[in-house]
């Protein structure tokens, strides 16, 4: 296959990754612009905390999908 066909897949990859995460948000009835928020302050903080974000508890990454029942208020949308 032509390196033409590959290569300007592979550049959109970074925002096909930020695109399915706005979508999910958005399925679980969150606000995306508050969820990515929250995922940029809790991220670095297991970061900091663990040393690599693989060496975080379970339980505490459990907490950070869309789906989850303990994310902060904000994240939630206002509209349904």
């Amino acid at each position: 296959m032509p390196a033409v066909l590959v290569f300007p897949v592979l550049d959109e990859l970074p925002a096909l990754f930020f695109y399915s995460i706005v979508e999910t948000a958005k399925a679980n009835h969150l606000n995306p612009f508050w969820y990515f928020t929250h995922l940029l302050t809790v991220l670095p903080e297991l970061r900091r905390k663990y040393g690599t974000i693989d060496a975080a508890p379970v339980a505490e990454l459990d907490r950070l999908p869309p789906w989850s029942k303990e994310l902060p208020d904000n994240c939630h949308s206002k509209r349904r």
